[in-house]
């Protein structure tokens, strides 16, 4: 490897000389997301774990030699390190599927609910707020004053007019 940059370690993609991940370093390319969480959203369909990357080369999917933590390859509005760093009991999001929990609502939208919403589990039919619309309505259904154009599950009455969001649809 080589040390281009005068940091005093083997500058990413160029650790073993063919762009290996660097065995003495659990986050080669030092982009807050470990190496082998990195390599399960590669974007490879195989079960051979990937050792050798393609240097700085990036397919839109997570790379260990490349630091990635800002990009956001499923689209879901949330970066790679904001998917990793969304911890519940060890389980992170899933930044390869916009809908990490297959609830029918996106990461992204849950997100902006976390106090309410679990971007982890199926809570496609909860009503957090008991407007009498389960989240999945919530998300489906346009708002008239909403934020993002949507209702808000965490807000029975999304236009504050006094009238429970459940009541207006």
């Amino acid at each position: 490897g080589e040390d281009v940059n005068s940091n005093g370690k083997v500058d990413s993609g160029d650790w073993g000389n063919g762009g290996e991940i660097d065995p003495n370093n659990h986050d080669t390319d030092e982009d807050g997301m470990p190496d082998n969480w990195e390599q399960n959203f590669n974007g490879y369909d195989d079960t051979t774990p990937v050792t050798i990357w393609l240097g700085s080369v990036d397919y839109g999917y997570l790379n260990p030699i490349i630091a990635d933590a800002g990009n956001d390859p499923d689209g879901d509005y949330i970066t790679n390190i904001n998917e990793y760093l969304y911890d519940l009991e060890n389980h992170h999001l899933n930044p390869s599927d916009s809908d990490s929990d297959g609830d029918g609502m996106p990461d992204g939208w849950e997100y902006n609910y976390t106090t309410e919403l679990n971007l982890l589990i199926d809570d496609a039919n909860d009503d957090p707020d008991e407007d009498g619309i389960d989240n999945i309505n919530e998300y489906n259904l346009m708002g008239a004053s909403a934020d993002k154009g949507r209702l808000d599950p965490t807000n029975k009455d999304t236009d504050v007019d006094g009238v429970l969001d459940g009541l207006e649809t």
